[in-house]
């Protein structure tokens, strides 16, 4: 019937039909006790995944709203392939990008943008570091069990101004949120769990610039036995006045 409704002068008379998905990783993550658990299921997902937008990346183009809802599963030949999908937030590097981000999965640099006073939630350049955050975000779902940001379960938008204000000024994870992380998963060994912590950490970075890149995150040691660490180390900051130092011996002490 397509002929009969369309022609060549509509502002679309084309329709590309694809395969259809067997199901959104996260409906397979709400359904099959994936998350958390499965962890030869969590790296051959996340590597699929990854090779996706290393294949994007490369060919100068920005997803920019990757999140478990846009993220399909096929099977073939009883192999799950994982593929990404909802491309209308996406743009060639170095174009305006955000717009269309859910802001569960944002990085910080464009949390700045939206929350702080910014222009409307636009960054002005894409970058595939833009991708890499939100990765982060899903490998950390993945291997905890649950979300790294209360978000609207409708939309993935965040709905705490306390997370808005943390995804501003955020730095990096500490242990203490990395301590779900394949806690309950069957068979994790200490190594593997210590080296999921590292990948998330190194693209959960606060500096866009000191996240990896997709090639170097499928060398890693979490996704390829033998590969390196991210060489990283916690930094932390603090404030101490002249008051607080004379309201207690102890911190008069440690002042």
């Amino acid at each position: 019937q397509e002929p009969e409704h369309t022609s060549p002068d509509d502002e679309y008379p084309y329709l590309l039909v694809m395969d259809r998905g067997e199901r959104s990783l996260h409906d397979a993550c709400a359904k099959e006790r994936i998350a958390g658990y499965k962890v030869d299921t969590i790296i051959e997902a996340f590597r699929s995944i990854l090779g996706c937008v290393e294949v994007l990346h490369a060919s100068g183009v920005i997803h920019g709203d990757l999140k478990q809802r846009n993220i399909l599963r096929f099977i073939v030949d009883d192999v799950a392939k994982w593929i990404l999908c909802d491309m209308d937030a996406s743009a060639l590097r170095g174009r305006t990008i955000g717009r269309k981000t859910s802001s569960a999965y944002a990085p910080p640099e464009l949390a700045r943008r939206k929350y702080a006073g910014g222009q409307s939630g636009v960054l002005d350049m894409a970058e595939p570091s833009f991708d890499v955050w939100s990765l982060g975000v899903i490998l950390f779902e993945l291997c905890a069990g649950r979300t790294l940001f209360a978000q609207d379960t409708n939309n993935d938008e965040l709905v705490e101004l306390a997370d808005r204000t943390r995804l501003c000024a955020w730095h990096t994870i500490s242990d203490e949120e990395l301590e779900p992380v394949l806690l309950a998963a069957d068979g994790a060994s200490d190594a593997l769990i210590d080296s999921a912590k590292n990948l998330i950490r190194w693209c959960l970075k606060g500096d866009p610039l000191e996240r990896p890149t997709a090639g170097q995150i499928l060398s890693h040691a979490f996704l390829a036995p033998g590969g390196p660490l991210a060489a990283m180390s916690m930094r932390y900051f603090g404030f101490l006045s002249h008051a607080q130092a004379d309201a207690s011996s102890t911190v008069a002490t440690l002042y």
